[in-house]
């Protein structure tokens, strides 16, 4: 029998006790046997001994676990926590759509630029094209001016020769017909000297009448050789103002050849300008028609200089390196500042249209805004705002920006100068 101390839940409700197991093998032997089974003495009660009291363990005494501190993860880990809020609220603020990227231009907006650019980039390149055309058009017409210039100068030059002879002519007639009248005045001393030899009244008044006569000679003399003098100097003169009409003809034909041929050779500059690429050609045959051309352009004639679209394309990256470097820059010392400082350097996220304010997130927007619209100069004056960290991480392609606004003020010098003339 059980204890009834026993717990319930220590007993195994189906095991058998071996005593009552092997009782029940020796009655089916017997049976078996055939053989009447003695009356089995009654078995003395079997006194199942009592199961174990279970042992109690004594209470010990409760140990004393030494109060733990905060450790660095606990603080770390709320540090970030803080900052991830903080960073979150501000771009939340600052960027309206964080954190989702701000919508870019619709299809519909970037096959407009697209075309425009196609537009433009096909009147570029039907102008270069044009040319050839135009540059052998303005040779034969400056040949046709040179011809016309060199026909004036001949006959202008064939009219000062007849001007010459006629003068001659007109000189050696007047030599002779001084030649005459010195001779008449010589036979009328002769005269009057042999009168006075003689005497007389008679004489005297033959003298007299020699002497009116050699006086009015004189004075018709002395008339012809200022009429000869005027008609020599009306000569000379229209000969020299001849000769500097044909020369000035010829000048301003030789500069007007030159300037047109000048200003075909910068419109090549400036289609490669445009283009990309080269131009030591066309800056060589603009130089040969006297053009002064600037050193900075000079310097980049061979390479050529950096386009529009190329700078375009290049500000992104740029401008994700230039904000990652400037907000490291202008982080604030605590844990908090270094940690979302590391998280805006990490996603990069940045404005993508112009927004006021002196930040260089703002600045960077702005700048780009610029560049969109082809205003390098106002966004290299808007990327000075930037920390120096900032202007580093952009200092190669703010120079590649600077070598091409040089090189586009240079060409305007020069095209200047070219109207002028």
């Amino acid at each position: 029998m059980a204890d009834p101390d026993t717990p319930k839940d220590d007993l195994d409700p189906d095991a058998v006790p071996a005593e009552d197991e092997a009782a029940e093998g020796l009655v089916e032997d017997a049976e078996e046997e055939g053989e009447e089974p003695a009356p089995a003495a009654e078995p003395e009660p079997e006194v199942t001994p009592a199961a174990a009291e279970p042992e109690i363990p004594a209470p010990q005494p409760a140990s004393v676990q030494p109060r733990r501190r905060g450790g660095f993860v606990p603080a770390l880990l709320g540090g970030v926590i803080a900052a991830g809020i903080g960073f979150a609220a501000a771009e939340y603020v600052t960027h309206p759509g964080w954190p989702f990227a701000p919508p870019g231009p619709t299809p519909e907006a970037l096959a407009q630029r697209i075309d425009a650019t196609s537009t433009e980039l096909a009147t570029v390149k039907g102008g270069v094209a044009d040319l050839p055309a135009k540059v052998t058009a303005l040779q034969a017409n400056t040949d046709a001016l040179s011809a016309r210039i060199d026909a004036a100068a001949k006959d202008t030059m064939a009219q000062i020769a007849a001007l010459r002879d006629d003068l001659t002519a007109r000189d050696d007639t007047l030599k002779q017909a001084l030649a005459a009248l010195d001779g008449r005045v010589a036979a009328i001393d002769k005269q009057a000297l042999a009168a006075g030899v003689t005497g007389g009244n008679a004489d005297a008044i033959v003298l007299d009448s020699l002497r009116g006569q050699l006086d009015d000679q004189r004075k018709q003399n002395e008339t012809l050789a200022a009429q000869i003098a005027d008609v020599a100097a009306k000569a000379n003169a229209r000969i020299d103002a001849a000769e500097k009409q044909a020369a000035a003809l010829k000048a301003d034909a030789d500069a007007t050849a030159k300037a047109a041929l000048a200003r075909a050779a910068l419109t090549r500059v400036q289609a490669a300008l445009e283009l990309g690429g080269g131009f030591a050609p066309a800056l060589a045959d603009l130089t040969a028609q006297g053009a002064k051309v600037p050193d900075s352009l000079a310097a980049v004639a061979a390479t050529g200089v950096p386009t529009m679209t190329d700078l375009q394309e290049a500000f992104p990256a740029a401008s994700r390196a230039a904000l990652a470097a400037s907000i490291k820059a202008t982080m604030g010392p605590s844990l908090t500042d270094r940690i979302g400082a590391f998280f805006r350097a990490q996603t990069g996220l940045r404005s993508l249209t112009a927004r006021p304010g002196a930040d260089p997130d703002a600045v960077l927007s702005r700048a780009e805004a610029d560049v969109n619209a082809g205003k390098l100069t106002d966004a290299l004056t808007e990327l000075a705002a930037l920390p120096k960290d900032g202007q580093a991480a952009m200092a190669n392609w703010t120079a590649e920006a600077n070598t091409r606004v040089s090189a586009l003020a240079a060409v305007d010098g020069v095209a200047q100068s070219l109207g002028g003339k």
